[in-house]
């Protein structure tokens, strides 16, 4: 299987993040909301990686969201929680420009 690659945005984000945990398949996901932690998972999201543009309230549903800041971080090695994104978070977009895709409280 190392010829074989997922990928997948939004709602398919999650779909191909939990694919990627169950099966260690290397892949990218856009914007997805994260997945439970597992203790089935065969892979360590090493291979992984999760695109989220600054202030994608899809993609800061997750629990290694920092809080509302809209900022998407990692979590530290050894870290854990209920619904973080899998693999490697890269962060894209204009950290200024945040705030617009933020809903109004």
């Amino acid at each position: 299987m190392d010829n074989i690659f997922i990928t997948g945005h939004s709602l398919g984000s999650s779909v191909v993040s939990y694919v990627g945990q169950q099966t260690g398949l290397a892949g990218v996901a856009f914007e997805s909301t994260g997945i439970p932690s597992s203790f089935t998972a065969k892979g360590t999201g090493d291979n992984f990686v999760n695109v989220v543009n600054y202030g994608d309230p899809w993609a800061e549903y997750a629990s290694d969201t920092a809080g509302n800041s809209a900022i998407v971080q990692a979590l530290p090695a050894g870290a854990s929680g209920d619904f973080n994104h899998y693999g490697k978070v890269v962060t894209v977009g204009d950290k200024a420009v945040q705030k617009a895709f933020l809903p109004v409280c």
